[in-house]
């Protein structure tokens, strides 16, 4: 009678296959809560520490502005005594566009935020004591591209919390910019700046740019939709297509993914208007 009774605890004390399925069922469940919370927290710091960052770019912008009067839309590289930059070549040096958007001479996005720190240390001595006070681990030199190959300068820039470059949007440069139509899925062809069709070259930049002084000519400002992810999906976006809402030129991070066309995630401090 006794092993009988010894017998029936033992069952009971024993799990079920369903009992253990549940249990691993909930451990499962928490550990996928656990891993879903702290990347949220840990996105979540990051995109402070990128809109920290990108209040400091302002406060670079509105210190040059105010010394200044204006940003210009073209940055001279390549003179001696040149800050943080190296000539790229013989021959090669000379006026880069601060165009948010991809340049089809190097394949490469132009580095924005790297040429008007250039020009701003350059002209206004006290930016660098804005862009000294920011983390180190978001400011370091970068040249797009091969280093091997590479068109545009090597300068100091500003990286989001993800490790991409910001993005500077010039009021000369926004918007959508591709030469004619561009079809779905497709990114689109590229304009040529040096030419005179292309008008954005104004007053005396028509006679200095257009003789050989651009370092980057041809250049391409798409902004993805959605229409062509899905007929496409190994696109990546040239930029956000934003408009200035004034005058003054604005930073973006492409956020975490990277993709400046998905504006989703795009972290702003000026928001830009967007065309319909």
């Amino acid at each position: 009678m006794s092993l009988t009774i010894q017998s029936r605890n033992a069952a009971r004390r024993a799990f079920t296959l369903v009992e253990l399925l549940v249990v691993v069922g909930v451990i499962v469940v928490l550990v996928a809560l656990t891993i879903g919370v702290g990347a949220t927290v840990a996105n979540s710091g990051k995109q402070r520490a990128t809109e920290g960052a990108l209040q400091a770019l302002d406060q670079v912008l509105d210190t040059y502005i105010q010394a200044q009067g204006s940003v210009p839309a073209f940055v001279r590289i390549g003179e001696a005594g040149l800050p943080d930059s190296s000539p790229i070549g013989p021959g090669q040096d000379g006026f880069y566009p601060l165009f948010d958007g991809l340049s089809e001479d190097d394949d490469q996005a132009v580095n924005t935020v790297g040429l008007f720190l250039v020009e701003a240390r350059r002209s206004v001595p006290a930016t660098e004591d804005i862009v000294s006070a920011l983390d180190a681990k978001f400011v370091r030199r970068f040249q797009p591209g091969p280093a091997a190959a590479a068109i545009q300068p090597e300068a100091l820039t500003v990286f989001d919390a993800w490790g991409n470059p910001f993005r500077m949007v010039h009021p000369r440069f926004d918007g959508v910019i591709v030469d004619g139509t561009r079809a779905v899925g497709d990114a689109g062809d590229g304009i040529d700046l040096a030419s005179s069709d292309s008008a954005f070259l104004q007053g005396r930049e028509t006679v200095y740019l257009s003789t050989g002084q651009l370092g980057l000519e041809r250049l391409r400002r798409n902004a993805l939709q959605e229409a062509d992810y899905l007929q496409n999906p190994g696109l990546v976006g040239d930029s956000d297509g934003g408009i200035c809402p004034s005058p003054r030129p604005y930073f973006y991070s492409s956020g975490p993914d990277g993709d400046p066309s998905t504006i989703d995630d795009n972290v702003y401090t000026t928001r830009p208007r967007f065309e319909s």
